[in-house]
C-alpha cells in the first residue's frame, strides 16, 4: 500500500467515524425532543392541584394552624409542671 492509499483510509476511516457520531447526536436530540413533548402532552392529561390559600410567610393557612395547635399543646404541658 502506497502512503496515499493509506491517508484515503484513513480519511474514509474518519468519515464513518464523525458520520456515525453526528447521526447518533441528532437521533438523541430528536428523542429528547420528542420525550418533551410527551412528557408536556402527558401532563396536560393530569387533573390539575388544587391551590391552598397561603400566608404572606409562604405557609399553607392549614399547615399554620397545625403548628399553632401544636405550640399552644407543647407551651400548656409545659407551663404546668
Amino acid at each position: 500500500m502506497t502512503i496515499s492509499e493509506l491517508i484515503r483510509d484513513g480519511f474514509d476511516l474518519m468519515l464513518v467515524g464523525m458520520g456515525s457520531v453526528f447521526a447518533f447526536l441528532v437521533i438523541t436530540v430528536a428523542a429528547v425532543m420528542l420525550m418533551s413533548k410527551l412528557a408536556a402532552w402527558m401532563e396536560s392529561l393530569l387533573p390539575q392541584a388544587e391551590t391552598r390559600p397561603t400566608s404572606p410567610s409562604g405557609i399553607p393557612a392549614d399547615h399554620m394552624a397545625a403548628i399553632s395547635a401544636a405550640l399552644h399543646t407543647y407551651r400548656s404541658s409545659h407551663r404546668s409542671k
